[in-house]
């Protein structure tokens, strides 16, 4: 039986993640572990005006979320919040310990469950009719800290495997032509990394 070419990437995805080659991804999932155990002050955010109240309440409940049923929680009842939030975060703050661990917690709930990709879709609330699901992101890979980048990469990566949505046109353009970019680059600590999430 052929597989759809997203099914197949899907499924290779989830092989990576599930057979221990995500150990073969060492350097950024021990940064990434390092950020975890690290703290947001979200209240300087929102005290800042450079949050609203609203993405302050989500994102404290969702950060205070330490489990998937904790999440799932949140997420029954506050979907629409969740990457009406992320986004706004993402696009909004500069800081790359924030940025950082933002990038981590899209990361760890894309992958607790693959179907949130379809959470990030483009709605109302999107700026732009233009808007991409892979807008938000994309922008973030040409910044100067390689663990915002090879993170961000690999949340596209689960985006262009999981979501109904196809990366085409410009974007799947800008997008591998930043892999291909980072493959030639010499002492890339998170080229392992890249290696295996974009299989």
């Amino acid at each position: 039986m052929e597989l759809a070419p997203n099914t197949k990437l899907s499924t290779l995805s989830d092989d990576i993640e599930k057979e221990g080659v995500l150990d073969a991804t060492g350097a950024l999932q021990q940064r990434a572990s390092e950020i975890r155990g690290g703290m947001v002050n979200w209240m300087s955010y929102m005290q800042s005006n450079m949050i609203t109240q609203d993405d302050y309440n989500f994102i404290i409940a969702f950060d205070k979320a330490r489990d998937k049923k904790g999440r799932d929680a949140i997420l029954e009842t506050q979907s629409s919040q969740c990457s009406k939030t992320f986004l706004s975060l993402l696009g909004h703050i500069s800081k790359d310990q924030t940025l950082q661990y933002i990038l981590i917690m899209i990361d760890d709930m894309l992958q607790e469950d693959k179907s949130r990709v379809e959470l990030f879709k483009p709605t109302k609330h999107s700026k732009k009719k233009s808007d991409s699901l892979w807008s938000p992101f994309l922008s973030l890979l040409n910044r100067p800290d390689g663990f915002i980048t090879n993170m961000t990469s690999r949340i596209i990566a689960k985006l262009a495997c999981w979501s109904k949505e196809l990366m085409d046109g410009s974007d799947l353009n800008f997008y591998l032509t930043w892999l291909k970019d980072q493959l030639r680059q010499p002492n890339n600590e998170y080229i392992q990394s890249m290696e295996y999430q974009n299989l």
